[in-house]
């Protein structure tokens, strides 16, 4: 869904990672997003939420903090679904947007020094 660059300035700062997801699934189950580092395929965070019914939209989000530990460019991405069989739908319900299409997604991350 979302993915983002960055190029630390030093190994020992902080990297401050928050995310939010607008979607649904066509089918009842629990929504979730996962937090991805590079081609690395193990999420390093992720979060769920109870059971939803179909095409029942939810804003999933998520923080993560870790140090940057490299100067070289990295890029997070944010993937979201159900553990359940179904569509899921960014930003809206049933392939269809929601609110007039101002249903806000954004994947932030932030460097602290450290």
């Amino acid at each position: 869904y979302l993915s983002k660059d960055i190029t630390p300035k030093a190994k020992a700062n902080m990297l401050l990672i928050d995310w939010s997801v607008f979607m649904a699934n066509s089918a009842t189950g629990q929504l979730s997003t996962a937090l991805f580092q590079d081609s690395t395929a193990d999420a390093i965070a992720a979060n769920g939420q109870g059971y939803r019914t179909a095409d029942d939209y939810s804003t999933r989000s998520g923080m993560y903090v870790m140090r940057a530990g490299t100067v070289s460019a990295t890029t997070f991405k944010v993937h979201g679904g159900n553990n359940n069989a179904g569509t899921s739908s960014f930003g809206g319900s049933g392939g269809n947007r929601q609110f007039g299409g101002a249903a806000a997604s954004q994947l932030r991350i932030t460097e602290i020094m450290g």
